[in-house]
């Protein structure tokens, strides 16, 4: 984010905005990306249970609830922390609870 003096609410909320719609983006794609990648590996019921947590619990330290593969309890065992950028020169922050997952 631009730290300049001159650095405006209307820039800074622009910029969230921005910042929130690649989120989205972003997650939208990585959950579509494991609903396809269980179902091509046989495991329908699986996919059916992804799901995207981050709309529901802001500070589960990360976004999507996935399996590796089968599940027979069907207990999520993959959970993956999502970052996306509008831009070719990515930056982000990596927090000490996403590294806790």
């Amino acid at each position: 984010m631009d730290e300049s003096p001159d650095f405006s609410e209307e820039q800074f909320e622009r910029q969230l905005r921005e910042k929130r719609l690649a989120g989205e983006i972003a997650e939208a794609f990585v959950l579509q990306y494991e609903i396809e990648r269980l179902s091509l590996d046989g495991h329908k019921v699986e996919a059916a249970c992804v799901n995207r947590i981050s709309k529901h619990r802001l500070n589960a330290g990360y976004d999507i609830n996935s399996f590796n593969g089968k599940s027979l309890r069907l207990e999520h065992d993959r959970f993956i922390e999502v970052k996306g950028s509008g831009s070719t020169t990515i930056r982000f922050i990596w927090s000490t609870n996403e590294m806790r997952r």
